[in-house]
Order: structure tokens, then C-alpha cells, then sequence
């Protein structure tokens, strides 16, 4: 049976080596490299748009200058993706425009880039872009139909 003096004693060695440990940790927390803060990017994607029409991306972004915020956008099926930057608006909230693009449509992604220079995925990715459709015109269509109809023959008039 223990003594309350030797009670004490073991509870106070306990104690020490508690706070003998939380140092330690603390210490090498300290020691540990401190993580990158990330932005927070709400974006509302868009499904369709038309022909000829630039395609405006907007977001809202909780830390704007943690990160540079860039959209990667290529028209579906090319090879190469370009990068274009997203710039403030003066209601408040960040916006990048894609130029006018052609049927079937164009995929992108948004992404940052942190002062390390690592690359932060906000919104679909490289490998799962984001999908905007472009409809073709009822003229286009029409043309497509015609086209289909005649085997692909173009119509021609020679006046020898």
C-alpha cells in the first residue's frame, strides 16, 4: 500500500514528465514546416453557351492573395491546355474570360498556385476537366444535315 507522501511523489514525477513531453512536441512542431494556407474558391460552373460567344468565368475567392488563381482551358479533343489568369472585378469577385469557341465545346479546370510554387486543384482537374457545351446554330445544324444527305458531296457548277 502506498503512503501519501509517495503518492505525491509519483503524482508529481507524472506531471513533470507530462510537461516533459508537451515541450518536446511544441518543440518540434515548432521545428516542422509551417503549411501553406489555401484559398477557398466557390465557383459556379457553366453547362452550355453559344457560338462566337466568350465564355465568362467567375468566382469568389476567401484568400485572393494566398494563391494565383488561373483557369487551364483547351477546346475538347486538342492536345495542349492554355492558362488564363483570373483578374478582380470591381463588384467584388474574380473573373477570367475564355475566348469564343466552336462545337462540340471547350473543358477546363481552375487552379492555384501557392507561394511554394506547388499547384492547388480548386475546381475539376486535369484529368476530369469541366465540360462546356457549345450548341451549334440552327444554320449549322442545318448544314450538318444537308451535308450528311448528299454523302459530304459539295454542290458545284462549271460553266466550260
Amino acid at each position: 500500500m502506498s503512503t501519501p507522501r509517495s503518492l505525491s511523489c509519483s503524482l508529481a514525477i507524472a506531471g513533470a514528465l507530462v510537461a516533459l513531453v508537451g515541450a518536446s512536441a511544441r518543440a518540434q512542431a515548432d521545428d516542422a514546416p509551417k503549411p501553406v494556407p489555401h484559398s477557398i474558391v466557390v465557383h459556379v460552373a457553366p453547362i452550355v453557351s453559344e457560338v462566337g460567344v466568350p465564355i465568362e468565368l467567375a468566382a469568389m475567392i476567401d484568400a485572393p492573395f494566398a494563391e494565383t488563381l488561373s483557369v487551364r482551358w483547351r477546346a475538347i479533343g486538342a492536345p495542349g491546355w492554355q492558362d488564363v489568369g483570373f483578374e478582380r472585378s470591381s463588384a467584388g469577385g474574380w473573373y477570367a474570360n475564355l475566348p469564343a469557341a466552336s462545337p462540340p465545346g471547350v473543358e477546363y479546370y481552375i487552379r492555384g498556385q501557392d507561394a511554394n510554387g506547388a499547384e492547388v486543384a480548386h475546381f475539376a482537374s486535369q484529368d476530369a476537366p469541366h465540360v462546356v457545351r457549345i450548341d451549334p446554330t440552327e444554320l449549322d445544324r442545318l448544314e450538318a444535315l444537308d451535308r450528311a444527305r448528299v454523302f459530304e458531296h459539295a454542290n458545284q457548277v462549271s460553266f466550260d
